[in-house]
């Protein structure tokens, strides 16, 4: 990752700290703001190995939720996690915030 996007990275991961989970995974999510991080929603063709997609494409999630859609990609747990982003596509306008 390189130093530009590291930062642009950071911007993200710091409005993370402290949001609920977007993801929400019925009997997984743990609800605790405190682990919540922005977790890249990977697009065949805009994701692959060794990148991550593009700075908009990320839902605030739990680290249960995370680790959840990480090792699973079933269609209803990529559906959720879609879903996570577009919630937090929200979230981010309503806090003012421009991508």
């Amino acid at each position: 990752m390189t130093g530009k996007r590291r930062q642009s990275q950071k911007k993200f991961t710091d409005l993370a700290k402290g949001r609920k989970c977007e993801i929400r995974v019925p009997g997984v999510c743990n609800f605790n703001p405190e682990t919540t991080v922005p977790c890249h929603y990977r697009l065949a063709g805009l994701a692959g190995l060794a990148f991550i997609p593009p700075v908009f494409m990320f839902a605030f999630g739990c680290s249960a939720c995370h680790t959840y859609c990480d090792t699973h990609h079933d269609d209803s747990t990529r559906l959720m996690h879609a879903e996570g982003c577009f919630r937090t596509l929200a979230a981010l306008k309503r806090m003012g915030v421009s991508l």
